[in-house]
């Protein structure tokens, strides 16, 4: 069964940069395709790689983990947007797939 995604990036349009954190339960494999991505660097305290050009970076781990295997967002635009997609994240449905629940 698909254990959902291994890579939650976050694009930051604002920035031109790709906030990049691995989901629990990564591999040493996982973290090193992280590590290859150029001119990336660790956040210590956003805990997320920055990687300074997203759109190769977004091809780069979909190629590495596949389209289920990277959920791609966007740096949300005010404190209300942001708390809307935490408020979304927390009513997600695990091992789900959205185009089940969308067939009519």
């Amino acid at each position: 069964m698909d254990k959902g995604p291994i890579i939650l990036a976050r694009l930051d349009r604002s920035a031109n940069q790709l906030l990049v954190s691995l989901c629990r339960g990564f591999t040493r494999e996982h973290l090193e395709v992280v590590r290859r991505l150029p001119g990336r660097r660790w956040d210590p305290e956003g805990q997320a790689w920055i990687v300074p050009d997203p759109h190769s970076a977004i091809d780069a781990l979909r190629a590495a983990f596949g389209p289920r295997g990277v959920r791609l967002s966007e740096e949300p635009a005010s404190p209300e947007e942001r708390l809307m997609e935490r408020v979304g994240d927390a009513l997600a449905l695990p091992d789900i797939d959205a185009a089940i629940l969308c067939t009519p």
